[in-house]
């Protein structure tokens, strides 16, 4: 999503790292289930009947391990998927929020929990719903697989981010997860200090016609796919600007992909008038 921001502090062996926004705009440092989803022809709705973190994930490949040196060639090479899916009329618009409240933590490795709430200032924005179409429903563009680079004063972190799904859309509630690889190196010497994985369940419900309560559950593995930590946070996020469509992207005509999207897909009858046209 543009502008969506995936925000979270977690704590590799020994050593804490942030985890930088993978949603643009971001200020802060700071569920799946076994089933398949289901996405119906015409409304793009993704429904399962739970939504839970992955118990493990994949070991990263070799050559990302900590210790090697690192190569941008050893770093997959992602192609956006180029997908659309629906999303909630109350959910579409422009969103800022300034405070993020961090209420729940667990150690994995030992069972550890601490329920100290603590808030924190977290400023970001985000976009949500790209495009709409002939019916007035409104789409959101997939843009993930992609990667970025953060930088630090001794370090630099690789992003790459593997996913970026919806899993659960419903009249008051929509759930989204991302799955991610955090690269930490060392600038000098071109080592690779740490790694680790993300999962990340994102819960929007409404609270009035202007504001949202985000509710975010991360869970971090290691680098061979171990799970060591769980976070849970909320944001209340406010309406800046009611829903306009987002025609450009990364140079991308992305009002012209949605229009070859729905066509291939056999949606020819929602492909708005405009674009049907030209």
């Amino acid at each position: 999503m543009l502008g969506n921001r995936l925000i979270l502090t977690i704590l590799a062996p020994a050593i804490a790292l942030s985890l930088a926004c993978i949603r643009a705009n971001c200020e802060s440092e700071q569920q799946r289930s076994t089933d398949t989803p289901k996405q119906t022809p015409k409304t793009g709705y993704f429904l399962r009947g739970s939504v839970e973190h992955q118990e493990s994930m994949p070991a990263v490949q070799d050559d990302l391990q900590p210790g090697k040196t690192y190569q941008e060639a050893n770093v997959e090479q992602v192609i956006p998927a180029d997908k659309w899916y629906r999303v909630p009329d109350w959910l579409a618009g422009d969103w800022h929020n300034d405070t993020r409240t961090n209420y729940y933590w667990q150690d994995l490795t030992t069972g550890d929990i601490d329920h100290s709430v603590k808030d924190i200032v977290s400023r970001g924005d985000e976009t949500i719903g790209w495009q709409p179409d002939r019916d007035g429903n409104i789409w959101q563009y997939q843009s993930a697989p992609y990667s970025h680079r953060t930088e630090g004063e001794d370090t630099y972190v690789v992003h790459q981010i593997k996913s970026y799904e919806p899993v659960e859309m419903q009249e008051n509630k929509f759930v989204d997860r991302s799955v991610s690889v955090q690269i930490n190196v060392k600038r000098r010497t071109g080592k690779i200090l740490w790694v680790a994985q993300v999962e990340q369940l994102h819960i929007y419900t409404p609270m009035s016609p202007t504001e949202v309560r985000r509710e975010d559950s991360s869970k971090v593995f290691d680098m061979n796919g171990q799970p060591l930590r769980l976070e849970k946070a909320y944001e209340i996020e406010t309406q800046t600007t009611k829903f306009r469509p987002v025609n450009f992207y990364h140079g991308k005509n992305v009002k012209q992909l949605f229009a070859d999207w729905l066509a291939t897909n056999g949606m020819n009858d929602l492909i708005p008038a405009q674009t049907a046209n030209n």
